[in-house]
């Protein structure tokens, strides 16, 4: 387009000024010309680009059919021990009284696996992986689309794709019948419809970026209205002239992210989306230092939820459902979701109970007094989160232990492999690979390419001040901005409220970050292409 405005502009001063009716038609005849003779290069981009596609697909198809072949399967005999769960025989056969009553979780994720039920009874685990791989494989391909939508090189944008269809974490997660994959997937697309909505400001890619948003605070409890907030906010401060537009979707939008919280607090006084929250901050002092420091209140009865009992999981799970049951007694209310402490005769806990519940009131008080009384633990332990969060994905089953442990080792042989090349060059520590302890901290064990592309994200968010370096690429840094309000809101929240799986909580932005880190790369080599061209000149 620059080669035709300026022959344009050449034309315009050579010939009859604009005022002359007579310039004016030469002047559109040659313009007609100009840009009929414009798409001359378009087939063959996008032969390319279908080709890329074509390839990003044959890609999945064979390494997701070779991983089926090592042996890896969809482990729905776990979902009914899924914390995150209700009990099966209720998605089955109540799946809205269940949905109703569900103030655990968002209600994305027993919504899909109790409608898989209904579709497909006990086969509903293959219903489980078909949608698993089919969000495994939107993801790359959205990623691929959005940076070439930004005019990031294809070859280049196929090779990113490709890193992460190739990455053995997401080849696992696809396995997973956990969130885990839908929450990196529906990233995925909100980056693709981010990008195409500013590039296009088409209500059709705001609803879809918004609707992306809403799905994702009904799947991850973590993903709040705030965060949405965020996002719609700094749409509507960069683009002013869609400031009415965004304004309006996204109140809509809001509004809707908080349609579950409103429904748990007229059930439960409780206006969140995930009652869960006071157990995962309790973590913070469940490491044997901390436990000594506060051993004195647990003596003195100021921490009831801290006292010796059996564990959540592992070899005393099933005891723990009748101690919940004793010591957090809640009034029957009617409703098997909400009256009992396991789900159904299976003796694993119902972590949706009323006295689970109440158990959960208790540790936001506990939580709350060690704050307090003592934030050294809490500030160690966000620490330990942090570099926790830099260990290679995989790690999670490596602490999970049990059928997620024997499906790592199908892969273990291409995790190692790929491990020397993003991770260690001399490869991770033996240890690494033996069934870890829970959260035990181990700083030589960080995977180093996930350190240094985080080094290259906090260099792209630097360089948003730079107006030199973005001059003539407005959307991408636009793009860039919006993006890293989830990249930040995930890394702090994840890293603020838990730990233990913060390994898991990158991946679930990974995709993210390689984006933000292509197109930031892509835009260097662009000022530095363009410079030399003018220097030579």
């Amino acid at each position: 387009m620059d080669w035709v405005k300026a022959k344009l502009q050449t034309e315009s001063r050579n010939k009859t000024p604009a005022s002359s009716g007579k310039g004016m038609s030469v002047i559109t005849v040659e313009n007609k010309q100009a840009v009929s003779n414009l798409p001359m290069q378009r087939p063959s981009l996008s032969r390319q680009r279908c080709l890329h596609l074509v390839i990003l697909i044959l890609a999945f198809v064979a390494t997701r059919g070779l991983a089926y072949i090592a042996g890896l399967r969809i482990l729905s005999r776990d979902l009914p021990w899924y914390w995150q769960l209700l009990d099966l025989d209720i998605l089955h056969h109540h799946l809205l009284r269940g949905l109703l009553y569900l103030h655990a979780q968002p209600p994305l994720y027993n919504a899909i696996v109790g409608v898989a039920e209904k579709l497909s009874a006990t086969h509903y685990g293959g219903i489980i992986l078909a949608l698993q791989l089919l969000l495994g494989l939107s993801a790359p391909i959205a990623i691929y689309l959005a940076l070439t939508k930004l005019g990031v090189a294809p070859l280049f944008s196929l090779v990113v794709s490709l890193i992460l269809l190739l990455n053995p974490a997401a080849i696992l997660f696809e396995f997973d019948p956990s969130y885990t994959v839908p929450v990196y997937a529906l990233n995925c697309l909100l980056t693709l419809a981010l990008v195409f909505y500013i590039k296009s400001r088409s209500t059709t890619m705001l609803l879809a970026l918004i609707g992306c948003a809403v799905a994702l605070t009904l799947v991850r409890s973590s993903y709040q209205p705030v965060w949405l907030v965020g996002i719609l906010g700094t749409l509507f401060w960069t683009l002013p002239a869609n400031r009415r537009h965004i304004a309006t979707l996204g109140i809509a939008g809001v509004l809707l992210t908080l349609v579950w919280p409103a429904k748990n607090y007229v059930l439960f006084r409780h206006f969140v989306s995930s009652t869960w929250a006071p157990f995962s901050m309790s973590k913070h002092w469940k490491y044997p230092a901390d436990q000594q420091r506060i051993e004195p209140w647990v003596q003195q009865g100021l921490l009831p939820t801290f006292t010796p009992r059996p564990k959540e999981s592992g070899k005393t799970e099933r005891e723990f459902p009748a101690w919940l049951q004793q010591q957090w007694p809640a009034p029957p209310r009617g409703v098997p979701e909400l009256d009992s402490v396991t789900k159904g005769d299976t003796g694993w806990t119902n972590w949706n109970s009323l006295a689970m519940l109440r158990m959960h009131d208790a540790e936001a008080k506990d939580v709350s007094f060690l704050l307090r009384h003592d934030p050294r633990s809490y500030v160690l332990n966000v620490g330990r989160a942090t570099i926790i969060y830099f260990e290679p994905s995989t790690y999670y089953y490596m602490g999970e232990g049990g059928d997620t442990l024997v499906q790592y080792g199908r892969l273990a042989s291409l995790d190692r492999a790929v491990s020397r090349i993003c991770c260690n060059i001399f490869g991770l520590p033996p240890e690494a690979y033996e069934l870890l302890p829970p959260q035990k901290f181990r700083i030589r064990n960080l995977c180093m390419g996930a350190v240094a592309l985080y080094g290259v994200l906090l260099a792209s968010l630097v360089s948003l001040g730079s107006r030199s370096l973005w001059s003539g690429e407005l959307d991408r840094r636009l793009v860039i901005s919006v993006m890293m309000v989830t990249v930040i809101y995930a890394f702090l929240v994840g890293n603020l409220v838990e730990v233990g799986e913060n390994m898991r909580f990158r991946f679930e932005i990974h995709a993210l970050v390689v984006t933000i880190s292509a197109i930031f790369l892509q835009q260097i080599w662009d000022v530095l292409t363009r410079r030399t061209a003018q220097h030579e000149d």
